[in-house]
């Protein structure tokens, strides 16, 4: 027979989530809610095993209120007959006194399995004809495979009997005609250029004999390699400035002679970053228009403005954004355009002019800082125009 497994991590329970000012508390609330989806819809769906990968909670030294909800979700699981497996990520890991270290998350329930000791990295399901192998993270930051210390078994098992040789391993015939599946954070060389915290080669990956390799880390839904073998689900509920691909899980059905692997989509908030050139827009109107582009109550929206501004174009950003602001779950606009005087406005305001002299002074002081320039001499000359009569 086959079996079905939902696949989660990086759900991070706890996150400060401080880029989100004052809708901080509001998201974390949300992830709290989304884990319960998540839980849910492993009911639903009737699956065999949820495979929790890393980074449950944001930290090792999570709150009461965290845990408690955890453990109740895990025991509604378990009352439906659904066995759970979870591995430490590097935000709740290991740490001396933790969450996974203490008898917090200890659970007298043979449904429920938490990998947290590092010498012990295979729990055998009979019923399921299933070992899987979790590797638990001991230190925030290493550069060592986690994948390197589990290898699985020479022969890959697959439902229906047959199965498909790959050397010699040393493993009993007994594991060899289980179904095996592992539980791995870390960081596959194809994601990241800068160095890797937990280095994992898609070479390892390629060579590894499980039928699914349940990765945890990255906070987007990526297919690793080919054939649904490794698979990223991303975080289940939207965590980072810079997430895409986020708000997933994984439904994971290894049959007699594929993996299928199904995102669901589970979470609520999006984000998308722009950066907004200012020089195109002719007017305050049509800028306006573009800043409300993919508007919606679960939208976080990050803007960048860039490019040059003139004296006689002169937005209020704070102004701007409250407008705005009731159309998005967040939104954030930040300024990095550049003051430019056009030929034309320096000719409007010659030096005769007690505006013409202001903006000379402005423009040769070179122990101010640009920024501050810039914001003087916009707020200068739109006071001293109003009613200049020193000519």
């Amino acid at each position: 027979m086959g079996i079905k497994i939902l696949h989660t991590s990086d759900v991070h329970i706890g996150a400060k989530l401080s880029y989100l000012g004052t809708k901080s508390k509001e998201q974390r609330n949300q992830i709290r809610k989304t884990f319960e989806n998540i839980i849910q819809t492993a009911i639903e769906q009737k699956v065999d095993l949820v495979a929790i990968s890393g980074d449950l909670f944001d930290n090792p030294f999570p709150s009461k209120v965290n845990v408690n909800l955890v453990r109740t979700q895990f025991e509604k699981l378990s009352s439906a007959n659904i066995k759970v497996a979870v591995i430490p990520g590097n935000h709740d890991y290991l740490a001396p006194g933790s969450v996974f270290v203490s008898d917090q998350m200890k659970f007298d329930d043979s449904n429920i399995h938490i990998f947290n000791d590092e010498k012990k990295t295979e729990w055998n399901i009979e019923e399921l004809g299933l070992t899987v192998f979790g590797v638990p993270t001991v230190l925030q930051k290493s550069k060592k495979s986690p994948l390197s210390r589990v290898k699985g078994s020479a022969t890959q098992a697959m439902p229906g009997g047959s199965s498909t040789s790959k050397g010699d391993s040393g493993s009993s015939p007994e594991l060899n005609r289980r179904l095996q599946v592992a539980l791995i954070h870390g960081s596959v060389d194809i994601m990241r250029k800068e160095e890797a915290n937990y280095p994992i080669s898609q070479e390892e990956i390629d060579a590894s004999t499980f039928n699914y390799i349940a990765l945890g880390d990255w906070h987007s839904k990526l297919e690793i390699g080919k054939g649904g073998k490794a698979w990223y689900c991303g975080s289940p509920e939207l965590i980072g400035s810079d997430q895409k691909g986020s708000g997933n899980v994984l439904i994971v059905e290894i049959g007699d002679s594929e993996t299928k692997v199904t995102p669901i989509k589970v979470g609520q908030r999006e984000v998308v970053q722009e950066e907004i050139d200012l020089g195109k827009f002719k007017d305050l109107a049509e800028l306006q228009k573009a800043l409300g582009q993919n508007a919606g109550a679960n939208m976080v929206k990050l803007v960048t403005l860039t490019g040059k501004k003139s004296l006689s174009f002169q937005v209020d950003l704070e102004e701007l954004g409250e407008a705005l602001r009731q159309k998005f779950f967040y939104l954030k606009i930040k300024d990095k355009t550049a003051l430019e005087l056009t030929k034309e406005e320096l000719e409007k305001y010659p030096e005769e002019l007690l505006v013409g002299r202001y903006i000379k002074l402005l423009r040769e002081n070179k122990e101010l800082e640009a920024d501050i320039v810039e914001e003087a001499m916009q707020l200068g000359v739109r006071l001293l125009s109003e009613g200049d009569t020193n000519k």
